[in-house]
């Protein structure tokens, strides 16, 4: 994990123009998502909270929620590379519109969705 820079236990940060994703950055943080209060940790691939386009590759352990939340003009991603997860999506009165199962191994689930800011 030398090319990071680490903000927290749960997050680390690229300081390089061009950032690469190794194996054994993806190995470190599954090693390490279990000592994570959250259950989860980061690699972020822009540069500062600051950049309009943020990305980053995220570990998430079996134990993880992440609690509902609303981007106000910004899109979101996610690709499960390993896994699986179910997104819940809900109206502004808190009522679920739509459930997305993603898988990695499962040729009738997903394994991808973004919704548009």
């Amino acid at each position: 994990m030398k090319q990071f820079k680490k903000i927290s236990n749960e997050v680390y940060y690229t300081d390089k123009t061009i950032t690469k994703i190794e194996d054994h950055d993806i190995k470190f943080l599954k090693a390490n998502v279990k000592d994570t209060e959250k259950k989860r940790i980061r690699i972020c691939t822009h540069l500062n909270e600051g950049d309009s386009l943020q990305e980053m590759f995220i570990v998430l352990s079996k134990e993880t929620y992440i609690r509902p939340h609303k981007h106000i003009n910004k899109s979101e991603s996610l690709h499960v590379i390993e896994g699986s997860a179910d997104v819940i999506f809900f109206d502004d009165e808190g009522n679920i519109i739509e459930v997305i199962l993603l898988s990695d191994s499962s040729p009738r689930l997903c394994f991808y969705y973004r919704i548009s800011k």
